[in-house]
């Protein structure tokens, strides 16, 4: 679970950035909470984050996904890039380098992991705790010198050889490359007490699940496939929200199997990218009019998943089959996101959650996610526009976030708990009213063009 996100220059992010789901002093919506051990936080299932466009939504996004890309790699689609990541407004800021670091939740264990880059992609530091209810442990930190060198430096007993093999590994690391990353791609995994360096790597490669506008999360056809009660709980789910579905069919494939339409080339280059990822790995990749969902399974084996969706035609016991790409956006969109409702331990991080979604479906879909997680601990992080969600009647107010760019065009953050609002009040207007900012001042139309006459 994630508890903090800190980050500092990038993207329209300059000075230093926390997102928190620590749950505030709202006592409303219990359920929306996550209970953890005495002396800890209790977290929040759910976040909603508002802005004007160009405010800086989709970018605290990207800082994450960067975050993410750089500890376990690109996905094998290689959709997530960033080729200009320090603060654009600032000259000085592109000298200087951009810092993460993620508090997370494993089990009832609480972690700090985070690292300063250049923009020429240097690591310079590099960190993991285990935070305690009184005092943090370090469990290793890693720093690269003027000179260029690298220091290595462990809070965890190991024996003698061990300890002498994981210093060799930190020492021939490069100086791009991560040391967590770098341990945990080689054979380490007998040594003993290494187990918080693989739990970390783990849960941002399987837990942490980041959504683009664009992209598709997928992974549910596995579970679809093998379980019963879930391909029914969602065949109902569609019907539930009018999608005009009446059933669905899940496909099971070999990678090299002819009726995966997806060329020889990026065959090899999925093979050879999930050759470097844990077991029990989910990709979604889409080829044309094709969306699949790609498993590595705990044999090593490459598993290939297809969903095709049936209608009925004209009110006729006769389906007609159709793929994903076949359907509406909105059906699209709601199929992308509904993998969600069935995750169990996730954190889902979504970038513009009502895309083609009617207002009425984000609302059902939000109410659908905190009925069915009410005796899960997964999270739900989500940027949008869609102001009828700002309901304390759906939200707490500290699971509502706003973005705003000041005059210096940097972004910050901050959350509604900061206003403190009563729990009668109507924030959808006083939100569109520009009370909490974060919304979009347009100038009067009439007067465009009024100094070219």
């Amino acid at each position: 679970m994630l508890v903090r996100f800190r980050f500092k220059n990038i993207l329209s992010f300059y000075e230093e950035t926390e997102f928190s789901m620590v749950s505030g002093l709202s006592t409303d919506h219990k359920t929306h909470t996550i209970p953890a051990p005495r002396n800890y936080p209790t977290l929040l299932k759910a976040a909603a984050i508002y802005g004007a466009n160009a405010s800086g939504k989709s970018n605290f996004v990207k800082a994450l996904a960067f975050m993410k890309s750089v500890i376990v790699g690109n996905d094998i689609t290689n959709t997530f890039v960033l080729p200009q990541r320090t603060f654009r407004m600032n000259k000085k800021a592109a000298k200087e380098p951009s810092s993460v670091e993620c508090e997370i939740k494993i089990g009832d264990t609480f972690y700090a992991y985070g690292f300063d880059i250049t923009p020429d992609n240097i690591i310079l530091s590099e960190w993991l705790y285990e935070i305690g209810a009184t005092k943090d442990k370090m469990l290793f930190e890693r720093k690269t010198t003027p000179n260029g060198s690298l220091q290595v430096k462990f809070g965890i007993r190991f024996g003698t050889k061990d300890e002498q093999r994981l210093q060799f590994i930190g020492l021939d690391s490069q100086p791009q490359e991560l040391l967590l990353r770098n341990i945990c791609k080689r054979n380490t995994k007998e040594i003993v007490g290494i187990e918080p360096l693989f739990a970390i790597f783990i849960w941002f490669a399987n837990e942490l699940i980041i959504v683009e506008p664009s992209a598709s999360i997928r992974g549910i056809e596995r579970q679809l496939f093998t379980n019963k009660i879930i391909f029914k709980q969602y065949e109902q789910l569609l019907k539930h929200f009018n999608t005009g579905i009446d059933k669905i069919i899940i496909h099971q494939y070999t990678l090299d199997s002819e009726k995966v339409k997806i060329p020889v080339s990026i065959k090899m280059n999925i093979e050879k990218t999930l050759a470097q990822t844990p077991i029990n790995t989910f990709s979604a990749v889409r080829f044309n009019e094709y969306h699949y969902s790609i498993f590595k399974s705990e044999s090593g084996e490459i598993v290939v998943y297809e969903m095709l969706l049936q209608h009925r035609k004209n009110n006729t016991k006769q389906l007609e089959e159709l793929l994903i790409s076949e359907e509406s956006d909105g059906n699209q969109r709601l199929l992308d996101l509904l993998d969600i409702l069935f995750f169990n331990t996730k954190t889902i991080i979504v970038d513009e959650l009502d895309r083609s979604l009617h207002p009425n479906l984000s609302r059902g879909f939000l109410e659908e996610f905190f009925a069915l997680s009410e005796k899960k601990t997964c999270q739900l992080i989500f940027t949008t526009h869609e102001a009828s969600l700002l309901d304390l009647d759906l939200l707490r107010r500290d699971e509502i976030w706003f973005v705003e760019r000041n005059a210096q065009k940097e972004s910050r953050m901050y959350s509604l708990e900061e206003y403190k609002p009563r729990t009668d009040k109507d924030i959808e207007k006083g939100y569109l009213l520009g009370r909490y900012g974060a919304i979009p001042f347009i100038g009067n139309v009439q007067k465009l063009g009024a100094e070219e006459e």
